[in-house]
């Protein structure tokens, strides 16, 4: 708590050290209090960040609920690492000295 400065004083203090997109919005609010001026630019970040794209990665999944205590829904994934695998050749032509 800041002790001896004008309550306008201290709101321009707050409003200054937001950044740009926060104060800008919060200067046409007109806060008349500091108080109201915090509870405005948390509401006001908020909002900000829901209003971002939030970025897309396509390696990502989300998992909302998986019952692990039933495991009666799992199916038997087979197991290819014994299986062998397929080659590929070129074919070759060999070419004598003549």
């Amino acid at each position: 708590m800041v002790v001896g400065l004008p309550h306008e004083v201290i709101l321009n203090f707050f409003l200054f050290g937001l950044n740009d997109e926060i104060r800008m919005e919060l200067a046409i609010l007109l806060p008349c209090s500091i108080s109201k001026a915090i509870g405005l630019a948390k509401l006001i970040e908020s909002k900000i960040k829901d209003l971002k794209p939030k970025p897309f990665c396509p390696y990502t999944t989300t998992v909302t609920s998986i019952n692990l205590s039933s495991t009666s829904n799992i199916k038997h994934v087979p197991n290819f690492s014994n299986t062998p695998k397929a080659t590929f050749t070129l074919p070759t032509r060999r070419f004598t000295s003549t």
